[in-house]
């Protein structure tokens, strides 16, 4: 009889650990997948900054020597919409806010930033936003009827040694991309409210 006990009692701590382990599972699957479903609130404004000291690590149609320069403001967001990815984005409205790339000590790229797009990828410990803006140019090296420039800024929030900033500058079908650390490429994108 005490050996009958003994296994009822081994197997209800087995039972009670597969019900607590099933539990965790099926909370978990809920969890994730209701945060795939939708995103977390977003704030709505935000001010964004960059500084570069660097050489594009890729260049079309464009020289590929050092860069530096700066650019500082301010957007807000509104109309989510989702990729073919599944990954949120928003117009970006209200923007306000000034660039400047330089290289060889003359201007590559000046002006003012007016639209776009801003993405968010990633969860609280590894984030990366992005604000991809029209941009307005007041002075440029790329000559074209329509430049359509574009200036993409990337804040990756990431806990990686590894971890690079980005941004990228378009017009006039040339292309430049750069990625690195800080003190040579500097990129932040903080909310407001």
């Amino acid at each position: 009889m005490a050996e009958l006990n003994h296994r009822s009692r081994v197997s209800s701590r087995a039972m009670l650990r597969r019900i607590a382990a099933f539990a965790l599972v099926a909370a978990t699957l809920v969890v994730v997948g209701e945060a795939a479903g939708r995103p977390q609130a977003v704030p709505r404004h935000y001010t964004f900054s960059f500084t570069v000291n660097l050489a594009p690590y890729y260049a079309e149609k464009a020289p590929k020597t050092k860069v530096t320069g700066s650019g500082s403001g301010s957007f807000s967001i509104r109309n989510r919409q989702q990729d073919r990815d599944k990954t949120f984005f928003w117009d970006i409205y209200d923007a306000k806010g000034s660039f400047s790339l330089m290289q060889g000590g003359k201007v590559l790229a000046k002006g003012t930033v007016t639209g776009g797009h801003f993405g968010i990828e990633g969860n609280v410990a590894s984030l990366t936003r992005t604000a991809s803006f029209d941009v307005k140019l007041a002075a440029s090296r790329f000559r074209c009827p329509k430049p359509e420039a574009n200036l993409q800024v990337s804040d990756h929030r990431m806990p990686t040694k590894g971890d690079t900033e980005g941004i990228g500058f378009f017009a006039c079908q040339a292309k430049m991309n750069w990625n690195g650390r800080a003190p040579v490429l500097v990129v932040k994108i903080a909310p407001t409210s």
